[in-house]
């Protein structure tokens, strides 16, 4: 079983970034403990990329729905740009420990104002920086429209 992507919050708490389904399937099978990787002091936006990412790998763009892509690509960008460096996060499979791998290149002041979060979006996700637009033109549309139901 691939791990699960947890991280520790307060008072001994752990917050599943990754892994949801396998919880809820061991639990069905009577299963008490399964293997996790487990992230200290990771910040919000760290785990909002490991979640945006992971749902990515498990989902292809074409099975998610139009306003799935537009939350996460939203919520992928406005981490990185809080973030204001490039970060990746990869799960090598191969890893006898099961270690989650982390590179980070951060990005000088000069490097950061040349830098695009749409396209660093559009980098990650294998589209254009044009359709990571298009896509958060939608939600924003999303957005006025619950606000006005």
């Amino acid at each position: 079983m691939i791990p699960i992507i947890v991280r520790t919050k307060e008072n001994d708490v752990y917050e599943i970034l990754s892994g949801h389904n396998r919880v809820n399937t061991a639990k069905l099978v009577g299963l008490t403990t399964i293997p996790a990787v487990i992230h200290d002091n990771l910040s919000d936006d760290d785990a909002i990329l490991i979640v945006t990412e992971t749902n990515f790998m498990q989902r292809s763009l074409d099975e998610m729905l139009p306003s799935e892509k537009a939350k996460a690509f939203e919520m992928e960008m406005q981490a990185l740009k809080r973030q204001g460096k490039k970060t990746s996060w990869f799960f090598d499979e191969n890893d006898s420990e099961n270690q989650h791998e982390y590179s980070d290149e951060s990005t000088s002041t000069t490097e950061l104002s040349k830098w695009r979060s749409d396209e660093a979006v559009g980098d990650r996700n294998n589209i254009s920086r044009e359709m990571v637009r298009q896509y958060r033109c939608l939600e924003s549309l999303y957005l006025k429209l619950e606000k006005s139901l």
